[in-house]
């Protein structure tokens, strides 16, 4: 039987596409995390006109007011948060009981943003500072760059940030936050969501809450 040459071209200009759109996504990818990283340093600068009347304490952790929220320390390494303890007490958690040295921060590549990338990243440094390995993963395989594919069956435990949209308008808090598995699922309708969620996984990694 004769070979069609043009079937098997076919196939190999169809691999070779995929797998640079799979490239060409991981460079995207790395993008955002540096430019994200670079924000992320530069937010966590000490405000050097912080008085004593601006500070807080709040569970053996003292906060300072800085221009876009608060400045704390663990480990002598300082971060900024967006609210207090006190200001997103109303956001119902369960405990994150990480088991291990590693964890994953999930996303869905069709449905992210920036700022959801950079508020995984800075639940990620905070994991560091106990200790724990932080790994970016995908959810689901559509468009998912060379990083792990994950589900809530995994031994690890799995900070899943999904944007949803049917919380908008309906909840002050514009989240909700709901244990499935091993995953803390985190659904929000927009930023500020997001922002607070991570605050509050913060504050629970650190046992300030």
């Amino acid at each position: 039987s004769s070979i069609n040459f043009s079937k098997i071209m076919k196939t190999k200009e169809f691999k070779e596409k995929r797998s640079k759109t799979k490239v060409y996504w991981a460079i995207f990818i790395i993008i955002i995390m540096l430019s994200s990283s670079i924000a992320f340093v530069y937010n966590f600068v000490t405000d050097k006109g912080n008085t004593k009347s601006n500070n807080v304490d709040y569970n053996g952790f003292t906060f300072f007011k800085s221009q876009n929220g608060w400045i704390t320390s663990y480990n002598g390494q300082q971060f900024e948060l967006s609210y207090l303890p006190d200001e997103i007490n109303e956001i119902k958690t369960d405990d994150l009981n990480i088991v291990g040295n590693k964890a994953y921060l999930a996303y869905n590549l069709s449905n992210y943003n920036q700022l959801m990338l950079f508020n995984l990243q800075r639940i990620g440094f905070v994991l560091g500072l106990k200790e724990i390995n932080a790994v970016l993963a995908c959810v689901d395989e559509k468009n998912c760059p060379d990083i792990p594919l994950i589900d809530c069956n995994n031994d690890n435990k799995v900070i899943y940030f999904k944007k949803s949209d049917r919380y908008q308008s309906s909840n002050s808090t514009q989240l909700q936050i709901n244990t499935i598995n091993n995953c803390i699922v985190v659904e929000a309708s927009d930023d500020i969501g997001f922002n607070k969620a991570s605050d509050k996984i913060i504050y629970q990694i650190l046992g300030v809450i």
